[in-house]
C-alpha cells in the first residue's frame, strides 16, 4: 500500500526465474520531493517487505513466510486504514483484493477479530499464489474461535500436507498454543464485538 510496485515487479521477474546482472554505471536519477508517497514510506518499510514476501511466497522459505507474517499482523493503524480503503475500491483486480483481504486478516487474528479474520482468510484462500498461508491461519483462527477439538483433524492433515511448514519452530507455537488448549479449563467463549 505504500509504493512499492518496482520492488514486487522484481519479485515477480525473479518468480519467473530472469536473471538480472548489475550494471557498473548509473542510467536513472531519482528526485524525492518534500511530501511524497515514497519518503513517507519509509516508515512502513518491514511492514511492506513482510506483505511483499507473502505476495511471493515461492521465493521464500517457510520460516521467513511466518516471520513476514508476524509482521503484517502488527502493522500500524495508518498502514491497516489505508489497506482498508484499497479493499472497498472496485477498481481493483480480484487478485489485488484478496491480496489485502489477507493481510487484513492478519491484522484481524491479532487484533482478535476472530469473526472478521475467519471471513477474510476464507475468502484469501481462492488466492492460490498464497499457497498454504492463509489455511493455516484460518485453522489458527478456528482454533482460537472454536476451540481445539474442532480443529485437531484439519490441523493434522495440514501438518501431513505441508510438512517443511510442521518443521518451523514458529509453526510449532501456533499448534501447540491451539493443541494445549485441550488440556486447559474451558472459559467463556470469545466473539468479535
Amino acid at each position: 500500500p505504500w509504493g512499492n510496485e518496482d520492488y514486487d515487479f522484481w519479485l515477480k521477474l525473479a518468480g519467473l526465474g530472469v536473471r538480472a546482472h548489475i550494471l557498473p554505471s548509473k542510467l536513472v536519477r531519482y528526485r524525492y520531493k518534500q511530501q511524497s508517497m515514497m519518503r513517507d514510506s519509509v516508515k512502513f518499510v518491514g511492514e511492506e517487505r513482510a506483505m511483499l514476501r507473502t505476495r511471493h511466497p515461492h521465493l521464500y522459505a517457510e520460516v521467513e513466510l511466518l516471520v513476514a507474517a508476524s509482521k503484517v499482523m502488527d502493522m500500524c493503524d495508518e498502514t491497516r486504514n489505508r489497506l482498508q480503503s484499497m479493499e472497498i475500491n472496485k477498481a481493483l483486480l480480484e487478485e489485488e483484493t484478496l491480496y489485502i483481504s489477507f493481510w487484513l486478516a492478519l491484522s484481524d487474528l491479532r487484533r482478535r477479530a476472530l469473526v472478521s479474520a475467519a471471513l477474510r482468510f476464507r475468502a484469501s484462500m481462492q488466492l492460490t499464489a498464497l499457497g498454504w498461508l492463509p489455511r493455516l491461519f484460518f485453522l489458527v483462527t478456528m482454533c482460537e474461535m472454536k476451540g481445539p477439538e474442532a480443529t485437531a483433524s484439519s490441523m493434522s492433515h495440514f501438518v501431513s500436507q505441508y510438512p517443511d511448514v510442521n518443521r518451523t519452530s514458529n509453526f510449532q507455537s501456533y499448534d501447540t498454543n491451539c493443541r494445549r488448549a485441550m488440556y486447559l479449563p474451558k472459559g467463556p467463549p470469545r466473539h468479535d464485538l
